[in-house]
């Protein structure tokens, strides 16, 4: 008895439980509805504080008046005027602009409307508020001062949430508690009672903004609403309700009808309420709650259930009966019906979402359509940190949705979707442009995938490239400013805005002329810039001749000795850069076709110059070999018809390009060494021009204008030359020589005869032959030009003519440097002894600077020694001693090859041979022939004065012969004394420092002497046994 008085008291206990949850479920829903609207009312003030609305007509007072000039802008205010000028410089392509504004205001998101904090649609762009500006007023007085109040009503917001979701949390866990006990769950009479009272309670309640409570509600329920009555649809064939209500039980003849259960009804009311904590979405909860209620207070006073005792109700078996089951397939909601009634609950204002969500019911609806048409505007509200997570659906609806309108939307969405991207975020935005890439055709690609790749790159473009400027300007590490100018070209090849294309050409002007990164502008930049020029046709306009400007006029000054060579060189390295870019614009530009029918196995490519870096090979620039082949093919054979006709490009490298580099050519007048840098630039440019352009184009087009320049006119040509009057002594001569006629090999006969014969008309012309000499130079720059000159030399060194004979003479001079000394052994020097002994003195002197060039140039002893015979004899042999003009060939050519000459040589002949010239100078009655050598011999003594030299030669040669000169100077040019005294006072400190160092050793003269490895004499004092001993201890004790 005890177990069953146990029991029946748990069961009384069970019941007392059941009973206070359920009468506290209608409480916790009641307040629940009260925090929504509270909620709802605090947003609703918010907004209202920032709105603006419409203006008010007061009579005469204008729209100043309303407005106080001084007043502050409010937070709000000013986030939603950020957002709006951020989108009128986006639309307006002030794009840098608004990139440097969106920077200025890093903590706001100019996606995302939401992020102003304002609960009211986006107001219209800028360029519709002014051109409505009459139409639009500010916030009033009463307005701005409810902005103070945002902070309180922000907290008292976040507070009610709180409470909101502790109110949910405990709804929950009553229900869960009930259906656990397995209890009915359908409310007692006097429960629907108390949730009539409450619900007109809470109906009756005035709200703080009814109006725009109303409002918010409503659009906020219709989609929730029409959503749950599709997903209730499916359910409708059969349902199995849990009770049936018999009406006929009250009198009024009707059969059966099944109808919701009660508890759906009260509890669960047909919405779907999302998992949003913050209220901005439970207004449906509210409108559904009230309208049940009050349908269930009309229940429970009219229906005749109300009196019924709940424990004598049958209960539900979960069994429906056949006849039943048959009447309630009939009953069944047909589909149209259905439609009607979702259209029926849309609003005369529909919202997007509820016509989407209309559209469900239709089985043919598209999905993709569907994403295509919601997804933008889910990109611009979704949370700003996980928007990555929405690039596989942006990804997937692009690659699958039938119209471009569309894809271009998505498109434009998926490379703005975050603002900032870090680089995991890149990474995924470029492998959806990938895959995109791979689904789309060519024709989508070109018109909607690149285009978006354009424009991020063009905005992002302008900035990069401001800061790779200002990278340039202010770095100075050497690494990363030639980094800079490798991101430059990269930056440059992408660019396809025209108005930045002078910017970079003044970057890259300006890298050219800084010495730490010339050479990776001349290898990256410049190429990037060529290209470009050629894609604006102004490769020939722009670049090529602003630097044959450039070349001349520097050119210019150094032929005036105003400036330096190495400008000059610069630019002509610079044109030499470009020739493969030249080519590929004639080729492009040729008045054939595209040579489909060309078989490129069959053709051989020509041998090129290797190219400086990948960017400066012609086959990579057309884009392959086989273009390459095809356009060299139809070029040549143009070139060859015989109704070839130069076009464009053709005339304008004839008539401009070619033009301008022989006039810079023929500025340079004195072919001496120190222009033979620039003569070899000059030439090397005009070969890589024939060598790319192949032997047809430089014998049709290039050689004729060399030659017309190079021709002199039969009247007065002997004048004309022997004066310099014409371009065969300038440095026109050796650029066509070595440029144009020594380029290819097939030319080496044309090259002999031309030389031959160049030597002997300057020759008959009495011309100077430093532009012959300086061809020559350029000419034995190549070893397989070697013998051919020297054979050349070796016919004229058997003529006739005595001019001719010192011509070659002279010429033989300069096959030395560089030169093999098995062909200087077996040729020059034996030449040269053979023209010494000429019966004409004048080819006699003019060998003697040869033979200096030998011993200055040659490493082996015999050569010196043979030369040095040659030396002594024009030196002792009487016939020589009297003729001045050997005696000041001599001093000449002695004052030039002193310095560089063997140690041993200077020292043995040349410093005691100065000393006996001075003193037989001093007894030459002639004034003039006595200054001559005077001059030599100051000369020679100031450039030997600069080695190293014994103290015995200095002591009995140097000191003796510059006291002689200085005797000398005294009648022949006393302006020149103090130069001579200045050499002397040079000897005399080193002859002192000498003498320190002998008494510091504990030796007396110091004569030691040996070789550096320069060839230079290193002269030590020579030390006694008993000095080095000496030495030794004091090392030794130290």
């Amino acid at each position: 008895m005890s177990t069953f008085d146990s029991i029946e008291m748990g069961r009384g206990w069970d019941e007392d439980s059941i009973k206070d949850a359920d009468d506290r479920v209608p409480v916790l829903e009641f307040e629940l509805r009260k925090a929504h609207e509270t909620i709802k009312s605090l947003k609703s003030s918010l907004t209202e504080a920032t709105e603006i609305g419409p203006p008010k007509m007061d009579g005469e007072k204008s729209l100043r008046t309303r407005v106080k000039d001084n007043e502050p802008i409010n937070p709000l205010e000013k986030r939603a005027l950020n957002f709006l000028v951020h989108e009128y410089l986006i639309q307006h392509d002030n794009k840098l602009t608004s990139i440097t504004f969106s920077e200025e205001n890093a903590d706001q998101d100019f996606d995302d409307w939401d992020d102003v904090h304002l609960d009211i649609a986006k107001p219209p762009d800028l360029l519709h508020l002014f051109r409505d500006y009459h139409n639009y007023t500010l916030t009033d007085q009463a307005k701005v001062e409810k902005i103070r109040q945002l902070v309180r009503q922000e907290k008292e917001l976040s507070v009610q949430n709180g409470k909101l979701l502790t109110l949910k949390r405990e709804n929950e866990q009553l229900s869960l508690r009930l259906k656990k006990t397995g209890v009915d769950l359908e409310e007692p009479t006097s429960i629907k009672k108390q949730m009539s009272l409450k619900s007109s309670d809470v109906t009756n309640q005035p709200s703080l903004d009814p109006k725009r409570s109303e409002q918010s509600g409503s659009n906020h329920s219709s989609p929730d609403l029409v959503a749950a009555l599709e997903n209730e649809a499916p359910s409708r064939v059969p349902r199995k309700p849990e009770h049936h209500r018999n009406l006929s039980d009250g009198g009024s003849g009707l059969r059966a009808f099944p109808i919701v259960p009660r508890d759906i009804a009260v509890r669960e009311p047909l919405v779907i309420v999302r998992p949003d904590l913050t209220g901005e979405h439970d207004d449906a909860d509210t409108v559904v709650g009230e309208e049940e209620d009050k349908r269930a207070s009309r229940e429970v006073t009219s229906s005749p259930e109300s009196t019924v005792d709940p424990k004598r109700q049958p209960k539900d078996t979960g069994v429906i009966p056949e006849e039943d089951e048959e009447i309630m397939k009939r009953l069944t909601m047909s589909t149209t019906f259905r439609q009607e009634l979702l259209n029926s609950i849309r609003l005369d204002s529909e919202s997007h979402v509820g016509v989407e969500v209309a559209k469900l019911s239709d089985p043919n609806v598209d999905v993709i359509q569907l994403l295509g048409t919601n997804l933008p505007l889910i990109c611009e509200h979704f949370d700003v940190k996980k928007k990555e997570e929405l690039i596989p659906m942006l990804v997937c609806v692009v690659a699958k949705h039938p119209d471009s309108k569309v894809r271009e939307v998505l498109l434009n969405n998926l490379f703005n979707l975050v603002k900032k991207p870090n680089k995991l975020q890149r990474h995924m935005i470029m492998s959806g442009c990938v895959a995109i890439a791979k689904v789309m055709n060519q024709q989508q690609m070109m018109s909607e995938l690149l285009p978006q790749l354009w424009t991020q790159s063009e905005l992002r473009g302008s900035l990069m490239l401001s800061m790779l400027k200002q990278m340039m300007e202010d770095e100075k590490a050497d690494s990363v400013r030639q980094t800079v100018m490798k991101s430059l070209g990269i930056l440059v090849a992408f660019t396809d805005d025209e108005d930045k294309f002078n910017e970079c050409w003044q970057v890259m002007l300006k890298a050219l002329n800084d010495s730490t990164v010339v050479s990776t502008a001349h290898l990256v930049l410049l190429p990037a810039v060529t290209a470009w020029a050629t894609e604006l046709n102004q490769l020939e306009s722009k670049i090529l001749d602003y630097f044959l400007h450039q070349m001349e006029v520097c050119i210019k000054q150094v032929s005036r000795s105003e400036g330096e060579t190495g400008k000059s060189l610069q630019h002509i390295g610079t044109l030499t850069h470009l020739v493969p870019w030249h080519l590929a614009l004639i080729l492009l530009t040729g008045p054939y076709g595209d040579g489909a029918n060309v078989d490129t196995k069959q053709l051989k490519p020509d041998s090129l110059p290797s190219p400086e870096c990948p960017l400066l090979d012609i086959k990579v620039i057309l884009g392959d070999e086989g273009r390459y082949l095809t356009l060299m093919h139809l070029f040549k054979k143009e070139l060859t018809s015989e109704s070839f006709k130069p076009w464009k490009s053709v005339l304008w490298f004839t008539n401009e390009y070619l033009k301008k580099v022989v006039m810079a050519a023929a500025l340079i007048t004195k072919c001496g060494s120190s222009q033979s840098e620039l003569i070899h630039s000059l030439s090397e440019l005009i070969s890589r021009y024939c060598k790319y352009f192949g032997h047809a184009f430089t014998h049709k087009v290039i050689e004729p204008v060399f030659k017309t320049s190079l021709q002199v006119p039969e009247k007065n040509a002997g004048d004309l030359v022997s004066n310099g009057n014409t371009n065969l002594t300038t440095a026109v001569l050796p650029v066509y020589v070595a440029g144009v006629l020594a380029t290819f090999p097939q030319d080496e006969k044309i090259l002999i005869n031309y030389i031959r014969t160049l030597v002997l008309d300057m020759a008959s012309y009495f011309a100077t032959l430093d532009s012959v000499i300086a061809a020559i130079t350029e000419l034995k720059r190549n070893k397989h030009n070697h013998d051919h000159l020297l054979s050349i030399l070796q016919e004229l060194a058997a003529n006739s003519s005595l001019q001719v004979r010192r011509y070659a003479a002279i010429l033989f001079g300069t096959m030395v440097q560089n030169v093999d000394e098995g062909l200087i052994d077996k040729v020059v020097l034996p030449q040269l002894v053979k023209l010494a002994r000429d019966t004409e003195m004048f080819v006699k002197v003019d060998t003697i600077e040869s033979f200096g060039s030998i011993i200055e140039a040659a490493t082996t002893k015999d050569l010196i020694s043979r030369a040095r015979k040659q030396f002594e004899t024009f030196m002792d042999e009487d016939q020589f001693k009297m003729e001045h003009p050997v005696q000041l060939k001599l001093l000449q050519t002695m004052a030039k090859i002193g310095p560089h000459a063997d140690p041993e040589f200077r020292d043995e002949f040349i410093i005691p041979r100065l000393k006996r010239t001075a003193a037989e100078t001093i007894s030459i009655a002639n004034a003039t022939k006595r200054s001559d050598l005077a001059m030599a011999l100051l000369d020679a003594y100031s450039n030997i004065s600069e080695c190293f030299i014994s103290y015995e030669l200095l002591r009995d040669h140097m000191m003796p012969g510059l006291k002689q000169l200085h005797s000398i100077m005294e009648s022949v040019d006393k302006t020149k004394i103090d130069a001579v005294q200045k050499l002397i006072t040079s000897c005399n400190t080193k002859l002192d420092d000498y003498k320190k160092q002998g008494e510091s050793t504990g030796t007396a003269t110091p004569t030691q002497t040996t070789k550096s490895q320069s060839g230079k004499s290193i002269h030590f004092p020579t030390m006694t046994a008993d000095s080095m001993k000496e030495l030794f201890k004091k090392k030794s004790t130290s």
